[in-house]
């Protein structure tokens, strides 16, 4: 998926249009079938990537726990251990990198979250575990 591209199109987007958007994502995200598809390709023990919302980019943990619809992961660079939604898992090691259009500069997080309303998005950052 190119992400430069969507989020180009998501600029021409209402308010509304983004909200529903946002709906229709989400309930994709909590899908079971699609849960499952991700589940049935992790093993324990194995390393990953995952997609760090607050940092903007993909971080390294291994995988120690699958739950019913997150996973428990040793994050390398915090030295944590976090619980993620299997969503934010990339399995398919996709390039995450979003480009202003048309452009090699990429955006920064701050930049991405003017792109995106925050309050909707706290439910994909990554929980600490005590």
């Amino acid at each position: 998926m190119d992400y430069t591209l969507l989020i180009n199109e998501l600029n021409k987007a209402s308010a509304f249009d983004l909200y529903r958007l946002f709906v229709a994502i989400d309930k994709e995200l909590r899908n079971p079938i699609r849960i499952n598809l991700i589940k049935q390709q992790l093993v324990i023990g194995m390393e990953l990537t995952y997609f760090n919302f607050v940092k903007n980019r993909l971080l390294k943990a291994k995988l120690l726990e699958l739950r019913k619809t997150h996973a428990l992961v040793f994050e390398y660079e915090g030295n944590k251990k976090l619980v993620i939604p299997f969503a934010v898992i990339n399995l398919d090691n996709t390039n995450t990198e979003i480009y202003k259009s048309n452009d090699s500069e990429t955006l920064s997080a701050n930049k991405c979250l003017d792109k995106i309303n925050s309050a909707s998005a706290i439910f994909y950052i990554s929980q600490y575990v005590e």
